[in-house]
């Protein structure tokens, strides 16, 4: 590979990249900053289809209740199918939130904090 510069020619600057070190810190901070950009792009699609489909089923609560046989657990725990789908719904566009602004942990460490503390974690 030939560069062509006016100064004089470098090689640690002009080296092409399968050369180039990839433990060296800048490259280290480089790839890691790349890696958590798209983690955090990929968290927030994830959260989105996960939240649109927490709103979309609140919305047809009723289609999805004659859709789906009625279990007498369910029926008994909950008062009925209809009110079950709207609690995990809305669960599911909580959940679907709170990963889409990457708050998974956060939320989770906040609803197990009770737990930690008893167990002594």
């Amino acid at each position: 590979m030939i560069y062509f510069s006016i100064f004089k020619f470098n090689h640690d600057i002009a080296a092409p990249l399968s050369t180039v070190d990839p433990c060296h810190p800048i490259v280290l901070n480089l790839t890691t900053a790349i890696q958590e950009k798209l983690m955090s792009i990929q968290n927030f699609f994830i959260g989105l289809m996960i939240t649109a489909y927490g709103i979309i089923s609140l919305q047809y609560n009723y289609r999805y209740t004659n859709l789906f046989s009625r279990s007498m657990f369910i029926e008994k725990w909950f008062g009925s199918m209809f009110t079950f789908l709207k609690l995990t719904s809305i669960l599911a566009s909580i959940i679907g939130l709170a990963v889409m602004f990457s708050l998974g942990d956060d939320l989770a460490n906040f609803i197990l904090l009770p737990f930690q503390k008893l167990f002594g974690i």
